[in-house]
């Protein structure tokens, strides 16, 4: 009969609190990275969404250019051609819109990026800060335990 010891063994308490130390630790890292990973799968998602509305903006352009190329080739008479006139300075100004709706989607990317960025530090500094307040509180233990002696 082999008498096997769990890491829990009644030895000394100080391992004890170590492994649920190491376990605790364990499990913020865990959760720290799932949130890392949701995040990063944010961002993905956010990417692909803005690709996916810059190739629908560039088939559209595509389209409309080859739209007002058809007209311009058959338009003939002036009565077409303001009306041609009025169509350019609506695409003009629907380009120009839509160019800044990309700047403010790249801005709101970086934006979100940053975010997330400052997010995982403020995370990162609330576990150091645990991690002191832990050490404090033991050292505040173990002066007490040695000036009482």
């Amino acid at each position: 009969m082999v008498n096997t010891m769990s890491s829990y063994s009644n030895s000394t308490t100080g391992r004890r609190r170590l492994i649920t130390k190491t376990d605790a630790e364990e499990k913020a890292l865990d959760r720290i990275s799932r949130e890392a990973e949701a995040r990063m799968r944010v961002k993905r998602e956010t990417r692909e969404q803005a690709r996916q509305h810059r190739y629908t903006l560039l088939e559209k352009r595509v389209e409309e250019d080859a739209e007002v190329y058809r007209q311009d080739a058959a338009s003939t008479s002036n009565g077409l051609q303001n009306c041609n006139d009025g169509n350019a300075k609506l695409q003009d100004k629907v380009v120009e819109l839509e160019d800044r709706f990309q700047q403010a989607m790249f801005l709101y990317s970086q934006l979100d990026n940053e975010k997330s960025s400052l997010l995982y530090e403020v995370d990162l500094l609330k576990d150091d800060l645990e991690e002191k307040e832990v050490l404090l509180q033991q050292s505040n233990r173990e002066c007490r335990d040695l000036t009482s002696v």
